[in-house]
């Protein structure tokens, strides 16, 4: 006698499987659901039906006597396997499916080991069978009890996991949350101010930390000791700073959308009507068609000159006819910032160029990941400063501390609208740490 285990998506597809591959000859000893290996710890597993049917292999004599003595043991076999597997399914509701197909259930339904014993003798057929490898597994009953019983454990193993996973989560949510309550009153009044006004939580338990430590020690305000950290952290201020005569090639990139033309624009305004530079454009954003009319429009405006290129090796006879020029931006295109292509086309325009300054261009709406991920993008870049844009758009300044913190790099300008060239503005860090705790009140 030799066992086989199929697996299907219904009892009807194990049936026809088994008909075409055994014959009407097979015996169902049991069935029952069971999930699939795939999926993230079997949390999104599908259910086949496991099916195991018995058949002989070749004709054996002799067997009118060994049925006879199995059919003593019969009900105490059949009570061990409800025993050991309680899941298994009424085998009488698969018996008109089983007619149909041509299979026998009846006498396995009721009585699976006496059908195993009356099984009719005669020699088994030749026939095609399909390759099969994933659903049919050859085992003898002690093999298949064994194996069941391994998966029963790995079952439990998992669920164990799934609770260990499950109680990590909740020791570091309250981990986090628990900042709060081992801080001072009046600590703690500012990091609620800080959470208000969507500063990073991380940034914030830092800086309140901090500030704990500081007041612990001596006499001294909380508030201004946050400022004063806060501020130390931000760094000194950056702005374009240049003189009549000498000149600077600028560079602003960003990701697309993020406003780099409009903030061109506002800088080359500021630099022309308040310091009285002579300025040049070099566009290298040929991708977008409207960008170029926007850009060629305002610098008719402001009658500066404007070259546009092509290819980065154009950039070197753009800026010998800009030589007389105080101050030269390079606009780039956006693209995606983690191309290879787009890294190595910005990576030529800035050899070829002779670069002064680079400024990287970041949206105050922009999320925390998405900073993270636009910061790794650009770090083969030698940034120089960073202007944060949109402020408009967000109703707190929180984003602007975390990109000072995560960048590493000193701030220089806040763009807060679109209009040209007025809503523009160096940062003052005082000012932004003011309306943080302002608005968190």
């Amino acid at each position: 006698m030799k066992l086989k285990k199929y697996y299907a998506e219904t009892m009807q597809d194990a049936l026809k499987l088994i008909k075409d591959e055994i014959g009407p000859d097979a015996v169902i000893v049991s069935s029952k659901y069971v999930k699939t290996k795939k999926g993230f710890f079997g949390l999104f597993a599908k259910k086949q039906i496991e099916v195991v049917v018995s058949y002989e292999e070749r004709e054996k004599n002799g067997s009118g006597g060994k049925a006879a003595e199995l059919r003593k043991f019969t009900p105490m076999m059949e009570r061990a396997q409800r025993a050991e597997d309680p899941r298994m399914p009424d085998m009488k509701r698969f018996e008109p499916l089983a007619q149909q197909q041509g299979v026998s259930v009846g006498a396995a339904a009721s009585n699976p080991y006496a059908a195993l014993v009356d099984l009719p003798r005669k020699e088994e057929q030749p026939h095609l069978i399909r390759p099969q490898a994933d659903n049919i597994v050859s085992l003898d009953v002690k093999e298949t009890t064994e194996k069941l019983k391994k998966i029963d454990r790995l079952d439990e193993s998992i669920n164990e996991l799934k609770s260990l996973i499950s109680n990590l989560s909740s020791r570091v949510e309250n981990y986090s949350g628990g900042t709060e309550e081992r801080l001072s009153l009046p600590v703690r009044g500012l990091f609620s101010k800080l959470i208000a006004s969507d500063v990073q939580r991380n940034l914030a338990t830092e800086l309140c930390v901090r500030t704990e430590q500081i007041v612990a020690g001596r006499d001294a305000d909380p508030q201004e000791v946050l400022k004063s950290l806060t501020l130390d952290m931000m760094g000194k201020v950056k702005p374009i700073q240049c003189t009549k005569y000498k000149r600077k090639v600028i560079m602003l990139i960003g990701p697309t959308g993020v406003g780099k033309t409009t903030t061109l624009v506002k800088l080359a305004s500021k630099l022309l009507y308040e310091d009285k530079l002579d300025i040049g454009v070099i566009n290298a954003d040929v991708f977008r068609v409207a960008a170029q009319e926007h850009l060629k429009a305002y610098c008719d405006i402001l009658n500066a000159e404007l070259i546009t290129i092509y290819r980065p090796e154009e950039i070197a006879d753009a800026l010998e006819a800009f030589n007389t020029k105080d101050i030269v931006f390079i606009d780039t295109a956006g693209k995606l910032s983690s191309s290879p292509e787009y890294q190595e086309e910005i990576g030529a325009l800035l050899k070829m160029g002779s670069v002064d300054e680079v400024y990287l261009l970041l949206s105050a709406s922009t999320s925390e990941t998405v900073i993270n991920k636009i910061l790794d993008d650009y770090s083969f870049m030698n940034v120089h400063s960073i202007i944060i844009t949109k402020v408009d758009e967000t109703p707190t300044a929180g984003s602007v501390l975390y990109i000072s913190k995560e960048s590493g790099k000193p701030l220089s300008y806040v763009t807060t609208g679109q209009n040209v060239p007025d809503d523009i503005a160096e940062i003052i860090p005082e000012e932004i740490i003011d309306s943080i705790l302002e608005c968190g009140q």
